[in-house]
């Protein structure tokens, strides 16, 4: 079942985001912050988006996006995809695209008129971009990240 996260949810959703933190690479940024990422989470849920994939009572994946105005036309919202991630046991069995497609219906309930999804290199960066394509995205840009 795909289904907007509650604040019930905060525990698995930790665990699973924990995950993708160190899947992603994001763990050679700096620590996480267990206080300030439930305290995130607890927003992305209240003000932004957050969906989970569950099966037989068990949280499986994760997405969530944010919600800001345009910098170039703030009456209108962009939705920015934030992580996107299926517990590895669970991956290929259609978890995934019930769960991208949760996102997508999340954001159609919201004003926002874009979405923006990332793709993480060392997390086939390059079949996800492939996806997104297939689904009617274009790309837009490439990101790089420095550690000060």
């Amino acid at each position: 079942m795909i289904r907007k996260a509650t604040n019930e949810d905060l525990p698995e959703v930790l665990i699973m985001l924990t995950e993708f933190y160190k899947e992603s690479g994001h763990n050679t940024l700096g620590e996480v912050n267990y206080k300030d990422l439930s305290q995130f989470v607890r927003i992305l849920i209240s003000d932004h988006i957050l969906i989970v994939a569950e099966k037989d009572r068990e949280l499986v994946g994760v997405t969530g996006a944010v919600l800001s105005p345009m910098y170039w036309n703030v009456s209108n919202t962009i939705a920015q995809e934030l992580f996107w991630w299926i517990a590895p046991k669970h991956r290929r069995g259609g978890v995934g695209l019930k769960l991208f497609e949760g996102l997508e219906e999340g954001v159609k309930e919201t004003t926002a008129k874009v979405l923006v999804m990332a793709s993480v290199d060392r997390l086939n960066g390059l079949k996800v971009g492939k996806f997104y394509e297939s689904q009617g995205y274009a790309i837009s840009e490439h990101t790089y990240v420095k550690r000060f």
